[in-house]
């Protein structure tokens, strides 16, 4: 297995996970202007997108065409000219169709790759076996082109900062949190990938930095705050309702997931 992980020299590492939680850094995708926030992987784990302050996020693919060592990965798409500030978070949907990408411009995007997309946009690696573009130095050139994505829908509402975001485990929500203090939850139509608001979540005191939805449940879903909690929320099957306040934290809970049972982490060191 591979671990990504962000920097603030605007360069995101993919580094292989060895015996007793060692790991070694075996590439450093560049192209980043500015910090780098947050990286996911795609569900198939093919591909990592990341989150920037240059206003962009980047879809990082591994060239196992380079054939020296282990392959270096390469930028295949970037997805910009949408964001006025940084976007903070970036989110697959399970289903792998699209990337939802959070902002402090008090927005979200959500992206798709473009119906126009040639399998000519993606290193030969990442596209299965083709023995004549292999050996065709005009194919090869082809293959450092990006992917064209397109934006689906630009969600608006927020105050202010979007800090967070996650899909439920169908694709079928988005959930957004920000500085506002609150927890948007999207809906999203099966065939045209169009949102629509479902609910705001209102509960937190304070900035809430991160949410999560259960995977093996679409009705239950957890946020995270600079109030000093986790509350766990509920679909009742009315509306969406706070089932459980956690406040054993001291300080800021940063971020929130599931993992069988819930876990979180809290910082008392002050960031966005």
């Amino acid at each position: 297995p591979t671990r990504a992980s962000h920097s603030a020299n605007s360069t995101t590492t993919m580094a292989p996970t060895l015996p007793k939680t060692r790991f070694v850094a075996v590439a450093a995708a560049r192209g980043h202007e500015e910090r780098c926030w947050h990286v996911a992987w795609s569900p198939d784990g093919t591909l990592v997108a990341s989150a920037s302050s240059d206003r962009t996020a980047r879809i990082w693919g591994s060239d196992d065409d380079a054939g020296r060592g282990d392959p270096p990965w390469v930028e295949v798409a970037r997805l910009d000219d949408a964001h006025e500030r940084t976007v903070r978070c970036v989110a697959w949907s399970p289903c792998s169709r699209l990337v939802a990408c959070a902002s402090f411009d008090a927005t979200t995007t959500v992206w798709r790759r473009a119906p126009t997309f040639a399998s000519d946009a993606l290193p030969a690696s990442l596209l299965g076996d083709d023995d004549d573009d292999a050996n065709d130095d005009d194919a090869k050139k082809k293959n450092t082109q990006l992917q064209p994505w397109e934006i689906v829908a630009t969600l608006e509402g927020h105050e202010n900062e979007v800090k967070g975001v996650s899909w439920n485990a169908s694709s079928t929500a988005l959930a957004t949190c920000g500085r506002d203090k609150t927890v948007w939850i999207w809906d999203v139509a099966d065939e045209t990938d169009d949102l629509e608001l479902l609910t705001v979540l209102r509960g937190h005191a304070a900035d809430v930095k991160a949410v999560a939805f259960d995977p093996d449940r679409d009705d239950r879903l957890a946020s995270a705050s600079y109030d000093e909690t986790v509350r766990i929320w509920l679909d009742d099957g009315d509306d969406w309702v706070c089932a459980h306040a956690l406040d054993a934290h001291a300080s800021t809970a940063w971020d929130c997931r599931w993992l069988g049972r819930l876990a979180n982490a809290s910082s008392s060191s002050s960031s966005s």
